[in-house]
């Protein structure tokens, strides 16, 4: 969804953007399933790419691809704890 879009959106390099998808699909397939933490595990290495290898580069989409992905954290806790 929202990230996926932000990240292709975001002019990255190729070699840059792959990874970060990669970790965003497993994630949604893991909240797919209704495997809430495998999917908040995917959220958690999707940030720290995002530190890795844009944080550097480029902090102002870090940051918004930080507040985005805690937001559906969040989201995806509260609804598991229902």
């Amino acid at each position: 969804g929202v990230l996926i879009s932000m990240v292709n959106e975001a002019g990255l390099p190729g070699n840059r953007v792959r990874p970060l998808i990669a970790s965003l699909k497993a994630a949604t397939a893991s909240f797919d399933r209704g495997d809430t933490k495998a999917g908040l595990n995917q959220l958690g290495a999707f940030l720290h790419k995002v530190r890795a290898q844009i944080s550097s580069s480029n902090q102002s989409l870090a940051d918004s691809l930080n507040r985005v992905t805690q937001i559906i954290s969040d989201a995806a806790v509260d609804t598991s704890a229902r």
